[in-house]
């Protein structure tokens, strides 16, 4: 049995193959999905464009006229894949971003807290504070340490209260992992027992942890495409100071390097892929494990970091460069392929911004290989060269 002394530690190590029919996205060459020709910090500022762009609306609108739990979902979900980036501080864009997102994340929290906690709520407030923790632990300087102690008191608060909400499935368990771990660093306390039953779901995303499986189910449902990144992050927390979970952590480092092999593989020089079920609305965010690998610098040998970030680039900007994904307010909207039923309506906006996860790599610093090295050809490229192309008549 580990006793509270040694959990208080952990706070310091925090730090398509698919059947079916598959649809093509139709050719948008007007907005320029074209890869460049060598590395260059031209990438880096484009990605910082799509950034602002898909964060500034979310951040600059105040909280009136959204629901508590439903805006805390959607800014949680953008920050996803912002906060490594809003860490670094080192760029303007980010600095300022930084600065409203702890404003949007103050008014949020104190709401969602006096909002009533009810049993159709409880699985919502649940995610948003996964979302939060994992946020805030991957920018504790940027964001928590420079948020007033009032709001950090009522984040402690909220992540106090989604503790109490009973974990149904492994996807639970592991929300209540990184919850946890967030408790630990910033509040000094939790309970150790759902932290480690979270981090023991080894098959948390649908049974099956092959690099096609994994990606089909990336594509297929909304949550997955942040679960296993959470209990990634709680491993990496837990594994510096317990030996123990380090073949946990490795494991599960190994899904990621070869789902970013698997993803990369998917990418046209056009930035274009395959599109299953709902994967349209996720847009870019279905490549989670390229750049999750390539943000945590775990590519697969076959996958350069130039060859990363030329797969990234050209689905970000197929993705984020195109003017029909945004309404006039400059909010993301579904794309006008998406099939959107009624029980999909209620978590749509969230999962629109689970997109960013692709932006991850931005808190790589200006200097590191995957900014500067050469840019690699595609795997697409390579199999299917140019001079081989024919005519389709």
């Amino acid at each position: 049995m580990k006793t509270r002394r040694h959990f208080m530690k952990l706070a310091a190590g925090a730090g398509l193959i698919a059947t079916g029919s598959i649809r093509a996205i139709p050719s948008v060459t007007s907005f320029g999905a074209t890869l460049p020709g060598t590395g260059s910090l031209e990438d880096r500022g484009r990605w910082i464009e799509s950034a602002v762009r898909l964060a500034e609306p979310v951040l600059e609108a105040p909280l009136r006229g959204h629901k508590a739990l439903c805006y805390l979902e959607t800014v949680g979900c953008l920050l996803h894949g912002l906060a490594p980036w809003l860490e670094l501080a080192g760029e303007a864009p980010a600095v300022r971003l930084a600065d409203l997102a702890r404003q949007r994340l103050s008014e949020a929290v104190m709401a969602a807290n006096d909002s009533q906690v009810t049993a159709e709520s409880a699985p919502s407030r649940l995610f948003a504070s996964a979302l939060l923790a994992q946020v805030l632990l991957r920018a504790p300087q940027a964001l928590w340490t420079k948020l007033d102690s009032r709001t950090q008191q009522s984040v402690c608060a909220l992540m106090r209260s989604a503790g109490s909400v009973q974990a149904r499935n492994d996807d639970g368990r592991i929300y209540m992992s990184i919850i946890e771990l967030a408790m630990r660093r910033f509040d000094g306390r939790g309970n150790g027992q759902r932290l480690y039953e979270g981090l023991r779901c080894q098959h948390s995303c649908g049974g099956n942890d092959s690099a096609e499986a994994g990606a089909v189910l990336f594509f297929q449902q909304p949550k997955a495409l942040v679960v296993r990144s959470m209990r990634l992050d709680a491993l990496e927390g837990v594994a510096t100071v317990e030996p123990t979970w380090r073949a946990y952590r490795d494991a599960e480092r190994a899904h990621f390097s070869g789902l970013a092999g698997f993803e990369e593989k998917l990418v046209a020089p056009d930035g274009s892929y395959a599109l299953r079920d709902r994967s349209d609305v996720y847009r870019c965010g279905v490549f989670q494990g390229l750049a999750v690998s390539a943000w945590r610098k775990i590519l697969p040998a076959t996958v350069q970091p130039g060859q990363a970030r030329a797969a990234l680039s050209a689905v970000l900007a197929r993705s984020l460069e195109d003017p029909a994904a945004f309404d006039r307010h400059g909010w993301l909207q579904a794309p006008s392929s998406a099939a959107i039923d009624s029980e999909s309506v209620r978590f749509l906006q969230s999962d629109l911004y689970l997109c960013s996860v692709a932006l991850l790599p931005l808190g790589l610093p200006r200097h590191d290989s995957f900014w500067v090295d050469a840019t690699a050809p595609l795997s697409w490229s390579q199999f299917w060269p140019a001079s081989n192309t024919a005519s389709i008549t």
